[in-house]
């Protein structure tokens, strides 16, 4: 009988085994592109992308209060990495504009 700990050491080989499966298999993909995609379909394909999700970040093992603990703080780096970009990369994208421009000879603006 495996321990606690014993299993948590294999977590990261069989999420290595299940990543080198989806990449060198292709039925998978083949599966995918004949797919009809009607309703069932992408809501299949979505069911699809969360398992994979669930069993790549390692959520599947986790109980429930931590699960929704984990996605919370995902969720809330990821709204602040596309906040950020929202707000940052128009003003550096100006400003590189303004360099360039000047180095180019153009005088507008």
């Amino acid at each position: 009988m495996l321990r606690s700990k014993e299993i948590l050491c294999l977590v990261p080989y069989f999420v290595f085994l299940r990543i080198c499966y989806l990449f060198f298999n292709r039925e998978d993909f083949l599966q995918l592109e004949e797919a009809n995609m009607d309703f069932k379909g992408v809501k299949d394909y979505f069911s699809w992308l969360y398992y994979q999700y669930q069993i790549i970040s390692c959520c599947a093992v986790l109980e429930p209060w931590e699960q929704s603990m984990f996605n919370t703080i995902l969720l809330t780096i990821f709204a602040m990495v596309v906040y950020t970009a929202y707000v940052f990369i128009p003003i550096h994208i100006r400003l590189a504009w303004e360099f360039f421009s000047k180095i180019c000879g153009y005088q507008g603006l």
